[in-house]
């Protein structure tokens, strides 16, 4: 369990963690000089082999907020450290404010002390904690530099029942620590230490060390604290210290940077989340207003996009929000950061001054907004539940959205090895299908999936019979006879139709499959003349202009024979002008096979003579076999290709 103070500056956080664990977390030699907290301090309460108490004390000075922030970020539970004589000051309901934004869940609070002041004063100021804070645990504390005094005694075994009855964190996920703190040690080389958010990383591994920058490089854990002991394997819910070596820079690794497994999540430059206004917040939120955004021990420059969830008529009005107001919002950052499902996040103003927002990340590595995305916001608000499984199941059979199963996995943090539990949820089982599509799994509502597919290809069918001598249609055709886009659920109905061979492609056309082109009667006729006069020409191939002329057809006519022939192989096109039957050109190959046997290297003339035709046509003929590599030339001759 993790547990940071909280609190004004000299109300007695140091101290406090002094008493309870022993150890005095003020290291800095200005710290011990000025009597305050300025970097965040690390203390430990072993209850036993298995079971400890991470403690962070965050400096209380207003100068050092930042520093409190990233102390903050990943603890079980807050303790609010309130001086008697002092009561309620500034920073006390600040950093009360800011654990509240943060979502930590878990609050008590300590009254130092309570020897300095009388009992009515005391008094006084439970009756104005309790109304602040009613769920909160409230403990008094006398002079906490006495060890045995019974208030600490008290907090002692509440902290440690607290502790053994804690719940896990998630420890099957894909190892995740933001660095809040960063040093070299002469002999070790770079430690880094700071909560493991998920999954667990142990000695030897492979680690990904991300920069501020956006630099990513691989480090290699050469040992491990947790907890402040020598470990083998560092876990989520663990304070640990990484001892790392790899090929990075050890000055620039620096707080806010993060240690990750090689194949966890990539850092994103936007997410989507909803975020909750302080209602202390005394101006509106505008859409696209500039902020400074807090995950972890990092904070980043971005830009609030607000998303309207009711109707495109409110997408086209003016958007902000107020205190106290609840929204779905989209973070656009300057810098990456690297966030996964569930992760919270604080929201201050440009100047770092105020306190606006806290909010819940939803989905990560999001993609650009766009007015009139109902089907988006539906989906965004199955992404709110904390449940993995009952999210995929809401996505994809309520929200009728395919989704990529690997991304939906990366967005939660869950390892490849977990993800197949999270497709065994029976309404997944039976109303779902997975859809291979260009090396990537996608899971696809089953209703949703076949209706599409019989869309497809009914409207496939349509176009056979309007176009009953075209070989097929594209995609981009087709999808425009179903005023649809080639979307995702598109492209995976097409894939399974493809995959069952109910339709096939060729050449980028799609047809159904056993298709054949076929002419109707008139055509068919049409047909049966203009082949009669090229099969009875021979080698004298006509020009269009004369096929016309012999048929009394018109160009458009003409052209609507040739296309199908073309495509089906009954004709050739021997020059821009002139077409033959694939018969013809058969026989023209077997005439200069036979040519080829007396004149290894024959003319012009030589073909000339041995087809029976005038020059002009003899060249067209021989620049066409040329063009198909049947022949080719030498010099003033020409071979047989092969």
């Amino acid at each position: 369990m993790i547990v940071a103070t909280a609190g004004h500056v000299d109300h007695g956080k140091t101290s406090l963690v002094k008493q309870l664990t022993g150890v005095d977390t003020d290291r800095l030699e200005e710290e011990k000089r000025r009597g305050l907290s300025i970097n965040l301090g690390f203390a430990y309460r072993k209850i036993d082999q298995q079971i400890s108490i991470g403690f962070i004390d965050v400096p209380g000075h207003k100068s050092f907020i930042n520093t409190m922030i990233s102390g903050i970020s990943g603890i079980d539970l807050g303790m609010l450290v309130v001086a008697a004589d002092d009561g309620l000051m500034p920073q006390t309901l600040e950093h009360l404010q800011i654990m509240s934004l943060l979502g930590v869940k878990q609050t008590i609070v300590v009254i130092s002390k309570i020897d300095t002041v009388d009992r009515a004063i005391i008094d006084a100021l439970r009756c104005i904690l309790l109304e602040l804070l009613p769920q909160s645990q409230l403990f008094e504390i006398s002079n906490i530099a006495q060890a045995s005094h019974s208030g600490i005694t008290t907090l002692q075994r509440f902290l440690d029942d607290r502790a053994r009855l804690s719940s896990p964190r998630n420890r099957d996920g894909l190892f995740r620590m933001s660095i809040d703190r960063a040093f070299s040690l002469r002999g070790i080389g770079l430690l880094v230490t700071g909560t493991v958010v998920d999954g667990s990383a142990s000695v030897g591994d492979s680690l990904r060390l991300l920069s501020a920058s956006g630099r990513s490089s691989t480090v290699r854990v050469r040992s491990i604290n947790a907890d402040n002991q020598p470990a083998e394997e560092g876990m989520a819910g663990q304070r640990c210290s990484f001892n790392l070596v790899g090929d990075f820079d050890k000055q620039s690794v620096a707080r806010g940077d993060f240690l990750s497994a090689k194949n966890c999540i990539e850092p994103s430059h936007r997410f989507d989340g909803r975020i909750e206004i302080a209602p202390e917040v005394s101006f509106p939120i505008k859409h696209m207003m500039p902020v400074k955004i807090y995950l972890g021990a990092r904070r980043v420059a971005g830009k609030i996009f607000i998303l309207k969830t009711q109707s495109k008529q409110e997408a086209n009005s003016a958007r902000h929000l107020v205190a106290a107001d609840n929204a779905l919002v989209q973070i656009v950052l300057q810098k990456t950061l690297m966030v996964c499902h569930g992760d919270r996040f604080l929201i201050r103003d440009d100047s770092e001054s105020i306190n606006l927002a806290g909010g819940t990340v939803l989905v990560p590595q999001a993609s650009p907004w766009h007015r009139g995305q109902l089907e988006r916001h539906a989906c965004l608000a199955a992404m709110e539940q904390d449940d993995a499984s009952a999210a995929l199941v809401n996505i994809v059979l309520d929200c009728k959205q395919p989704v990529d199963i690997a991304q939906f996995m990366g967005r939660w943090n869950i390892a490849e090895k977990h993800s197949a539990a999270y497709l065994l949820d029976p309404r997944l089982q039976q109303s779902s299908k997975i859809i291979q599509l260009d090396g990537r799994n996608y899971l696809a509502s089953s209703e949703c999936l076949e209706q599409k597919k019989r869309q497809l290809c009914e409207r496939l069918q349509s176009w056979h019979h309007d176009h009953p001598m075209a070989a097929g249609v594209l995609a981009a055709d087709l999808a425009g006879r179903l005023k649809t886009e080639i979307d995702l659920l598109f492209r995976l109905a097409l894939a399974d139709l493809l995959k069952d061979t109910r339709i096939s492609v060729n050449n980028g056309l799609l047809s159904l499959a056993g298709h054949r082109p076929t002419l109707s009667s008139q055509i068919q006729q049409r047909w049966f003349i203009v082949s009669n006069i090229l099969r009875q020409g021979g080698f004298q191939v006509p020009l269009l202009s004369e096929i016309e002329k012999a048929t009394g057809l018109t160009t458009k006519q003409l052209s609507a024979l040739i296309i199908p022939a073309l495509k089906s192989g009954d004709l050739v096109q021997l020059s821009q002008k002139r077409y033959m039957l694939c018969e013809t050109r058969g026989a023209i190959e077997t005439a200069i096979i036979e040519l080829a046997k007396h004149r290894q290297c024959f003319t012009v003339i030589d073909a000339k003579a041995q087809l029976g035709l005038g020059r002009g046509l003899t060249i067209e003929i021989l620049e066409y076999l040329d063009s198909v590599q049947f022949t080719r030339r030498q010099g003033d001759g020409r071979e047989l290709f092969f």
